[in-house]
């Protein structure tokens, strides 16, 4: 399952930057070029970590910060003490996208 989002994720980033360009994904933020909310639906079906752990690897993309603040954004409507759990994830990697 982790597998397939951090594709699809990828795969819808890379297809934003073909149709939109880099200067837009960075400019306009990736809300405006990818479909955030659908990602964000996805991802809350599962577990902090696995959560954590895709964000992880879409940030190993060159392009990937701008996803990661747009997913941690449209994350906030977690409860509290998972979204907090989620900022702290491997050492407070996430919290600067927040």
């Amino acid at each position: 399952m982790k597998e397939l989002i951090i594709r699809d994720i990828i795969k819808e980033l890379e297809e934003s930057i073909q149709d939109f360009g880099t200067y837009d994904l960075y400019d306009k933020g990736a809300s405006e070029v990818m479909d955030i909310t659908c990602i964000c639906m996805a991802l809350k079906e599962l577990h902090v970590n696995e959560i954590g752990d895709i964000l992880k690897e879409v940030l190993a993309h060159e392009h990937g910060s701008p996803v990661v603040q747009a997913v941690i954004n449209g994350l906030q409507t977690l409860p509290d003490e998972a979204f907090e759990k989620l900022l702290r994830f491997n050492n407070g990697l996430l919290e600067e996208f927040y």
